[in-house]
């Protein structure tokens, strides 16, 4: 029976996820991979996404991460994927590349480029739609907490 992704991973998924994160092909004992493992590995843990979706994430993590990816950083997604939100907020503390807690316009692109992908029922928007929608304190910027509230109310996941 495939795996329920809408409910948080147990600890022993998780050691089950590292070990075929381990068992990749270009695995090194650094504890990476490479990209052209990336489908395997979804496949390998039963992550239910189409192909073009799969290779859509490919590409965005070789952008941000240049081709190789931590085994840390796939825990690390694998404890927040059964929740838009969770995803959006751990993309949101990688894409705050100022680190001031804060979605910018071009931060927002690039997030919402990863969300669309990650969930299509996410309505497209602009930033400054986005800023009066999801700007709940009115200080005229959206925080990390803010965005991730507003993907939430604005997915079916």
């Amino acid at each position: 029976m495939p795996r329920d992704w809408s409910i948080p991973l147990t600890d022993a998924e998780i050691e089950e996820m590292k070990s075929k994160f381990r068992a990749m092909p270009t695995y090194k004992p650094g504890g990476h991979i490479y990209s052209k493992d990336f489908v395997k590995f979804c496949e390998a843990i039963g992550y239910p996404r189409t192909q073009k979706q799969l290779m859509a994430y490919k590409d965005l993590l070789d952008k941000t991460y240049g081709g190789i990816y931590t085994m840390d950083l796939f825990v690390e997604a694998a404890k927040r994927i059964h929740s838009s939100s969770e995803v959006a907020r751990f993309r949101a503390e990688q894409y705050d590349l100022d680190g001031n807690g804060y979605i910018s316009a071009e931060e927002f692109v690039e997030l919402m480029e990863f969300m669309t992908i990650h969930d299509p029922s996410l309505p497209k928007t602009n930033f400054e739609q986005f800023v009066k929608q999801a700007d709940t304190d009115k200080d005229g910027k959206v925080s990390i907490d803010e965005c991730a509230k507003w993907i939430e109310a604005n997915t079916n996941a």
